[in-house]
């Protein structure tokens, strides 16, 4: 897939293997640029979808859909709201809130 999106972009930059400007110095590869925030965010994500197939397998892909979902508002609403200082935006808030809601409705309506 890698190759396809090089080739189809117009970009030069898309084209892992064409050198291209990295902090000043020119550089081609799949991995350039990475640091450790890159790879922190990696081992994150890798960690977050690992454990939300434990639940799914443990529990139901319900649960997994509404821990997820409390994931959304609680980097929404603590995150950008509360920490920084972001001023509420009334249509990403509700949507946040819409999708909150519509996980809590299917999780109940099998009961």
């Amino acid at each position: 897939m890698l190759f396809v999106c090089g080739m189809a972009s117009q970009r030069p930059n898309d084209a892992f293997w064409k050198s291209r400007d990295v902090d000043g110095r020119m550089e081609a590869g799949i991995f350039v640029a990475w640091d450790a925030r890159m790879v922190l965010v990696l081992v994150v994500t890798l960690l977050q979808n690992w454990l939300a197939g434990l639940v799914a397998k443990r529990l139901s892909t319900v649960i997994r859909s509404s821990a997820q979902q409390l994931s959304l508002l609680i980097v929404y609403f603590v995150g950008d709201i509360w920490l920084n200082h972001v001023v509420f935006d009334w249509p990403v808030g509700t949507t946040a809130l819409v999708i909150a809601l519509s996980v809590q409705v299917f999780a109940l309506a099998g009961q």
